[in-house]
């Protein structure tokens, strides 16, 4: 679990920026930040490499320059960063936060490297991502691909799709054709066990960089 992740409503962190040297932060609500969701903590990841506050291995720097916004937000000693400053304390990241997003962006661009692997492509074979869901549907495309959850390729060639379980279903009801060409697609699908694959180990350990 992230220290102070929240899902996305009241008071959630859902996008940050950096804007001329400061951190600007938004909330779901416009209310005051109480947590960070999902589409926030991405952003925030994004922003920290950018500025230098966390390296490529996602370990906190130990000082910035002083006198700027980012160096008044980092804590080093206590290996955090202040996103948000409030009433309770305000809304951090901290280090083992990153850790923990490294884990799941590993996994996630360790999948489609073997897939492409096992299909003898390659990342510049991608003709088009569609990322579904609440969490696809607001994350910042661009920091996603920074940060290695999305794959870095032509930002035009990604769409999000939003609610695409529930589309695809009415379109079953509208369309009982289409049943016909989801069983071809299920038929030449092949099913890739990424614990036991040979590349597995080597290619999750080399993705948790955020080169």
């Amino acid at each position: 679990m992230i220290s102070q992740g929240k899902c996305a409503a009241g008071g959630a962190v859902d996008h940050v920026k950096s804007e001329n040297g400061r951190l600007t932060v938004s909330t779901v609500d416009g209310t005051p930040a109480v947590g960070v969701c999902g589409s926030g903590l991405v952003d925030a990841v994004g922003v920290l490499l950018d500025e230098k506050v966390i390296n490529a291995s996602g370990k906190f720097a130990k000082s910035l320059p002083e006198g700027t916004d980012f160096s008044t937000r980092l804590e080093a000693d206590k290996k955090r960063f202040l996103l948000s400053r409030g009433k309770r304390g305000g809304v951090y990241i901290t280090q083992k936060d990153i850790r923990k997003v490294q884990l799941a962006k590993s996994a996630i661009a360790t999948g489609v490297e073997l897939m492409l692997e096992e299909a003898g492509k390659s990342v510049g074979d991608i003709a088009r991502v569609y990322v579904a869901g609440s969490f696809g549907n607001y994350i910042t495309v661009e920091n996603a691909m920074r940060i290695g959850i999305l794959p870095r390729i032509a930002r035009e060639k990604i769409t999000s799709v939003g609610n695409s379980s529930g589309l695809g279903a009415i379109e079953f009801i509208i369309r009982p054709e289409l049943w016909k060409e989801a069983l071809a697609v299920a038929k030449g699908a092949r099913h890739i066990e990424l614990a036991t694959h040979r590349d597995f180990q080597r290619t999750f350990v080399k993705n948790l960089s955020f080169d």
